[in-house]
């Protein structure tokens, strides 16, 4: 018998779509999978909709939990899992039927600890998700490269987002790698360590994962002082955990991408509504940036274009800002 896969599902209110992200997992070509359902304290009707679920497919498994946010829900679901390998999937999201057939088959056929697949942005279209096309591609890289890939955007599948992957569970296990509990940008936290720690990444050419565009999702919520501190600190930990680990390149192309994250994220505050928020966050940015700049400019190479950029930015931010339609960052 084939490996048997755990397929994570954290819900929290999005009664309206779990219908069909549900759907497109029991409807899986790969049978051999667990469908663990975290209801993260739904009130919409979330619960009753996974039970009802559970009593036709022998598959499911639900949690009900008290709220804890998305990394929380998360961790329950991989805390309990029995599966090799594990998949995330969002609960207002929903995938192709052949979604974890092929990211599994691409990980046998490459001895890979990680495989990837293309997702799509929808809103309210209706995809297909029977279609089967062939694959383009299958590229295997190393973890190194991908983090590389991810830093320098090229290509929006290949990121930091926990979804669109089948993980080996054992990376989680054996580099005691969870998702930080509280955080709103838990996979930017996390999926580096994980890609890191990875011998062999499978990239599949094909689109398997449909990734809903809606108002309310985490990712399509205006700047507030949570997503700030998050896009500020995640950048710090990775450059923090390059130099420690020693990889002196890594550190430099992500302390690059720190700096200028920092920049965009200082350009975005300045639009937001609560003034106390903009006061706290303005000098959260500043006072982080200013830390990190003379913690580590002088240990990584950076082109000197970004190096004056960055630098200038470190003296006098205001100007900067008002500067920034003359300078590329």
């Amino acid at each position: 018998m084939k490996d048997l896969i755990s397929i994570v599902v954290p819900i929290y209110n999005v009664k309206e779509y779990l219908d069909a992200c549900i759907k497109s997992i029991i409807n899986q070509t790969y049978k051999n999978i667990e469908i663990i359902l975290v209801d993260d304290g739904s009130t919409d009707g979330c619960a009753d909709l996974c039970d009802e679920y559970k009593k036709f497919d022998s598959r499911i498994r639900v949690i009900h939990k008290e709220n804890g946010g998305l990394s929380d829900a998360r961790n329950t679901g991989l805390e309990v899992a029995n599966g090799v390998y594990i998949v995330f999937i969002d609960s207002d999201d929903y995938v192709n039927v052949n979604m974890v057939k092929e990211l599994y088959d691409a990980i046998i056929k490459t001895n890979s600890d990680i495989s990837i697949c293309k997702f799509k942005r929808v809103k309210s279209e209706i995809i297909d998700i029977y279609e089967n096309k062939e694959n383009k591609s299958l590229e295997i890289l190393s973890g190194k490269r991908v983090i590389e890939e991810v830093y320098a955007g090229n290509g929006e599948e290949i990121s930091f987002v926990a979804w669109n992957k089948m993980y080996k569970k054992d990376l989680f296990y054996d580099n005691e790698i969870r998702y930080p509990k509280g955080r709103i940008y838990e996979d930017t936290f996390t999926t580096y360590k994980l890609l890191y720690y990875s011998k062999a990444i499978a990239v599949i050419d094909k689109y398997l994962y449909y990734y809903r565009v809606r108002e309310g999702s985490i990712i399509n919520t205006n700047i507030t002082k949570g997503r700030c501190i998050d896009a500020i600190d995640s950048g710090t930990s990775a450059v923090s955990d390059f130099e420690q680990w020693n990889e002196k390149k890594l550190m430099s192309i992500a302390f690059k991408y720190a700096c200028r994250s920092a920049i965009l994220e200082y350009n975005k505050v300045l639009h937001m509504d609560n003034l106390e928020d903009r006061k706290y966050c303005k000098k959260y940015i500043i006072d982080c940036y200013r830390r990190d700049w003379k913690q580590y400019a002088t240990k990584c190479k950076l082109p000197l274009d970004k190096k004056l950029v960055f630098g200038v930015f470190y003296l006098f931010s205001d100007l900067m800002i008002k500067l920034k339609n003359m300078v590329r960052v």
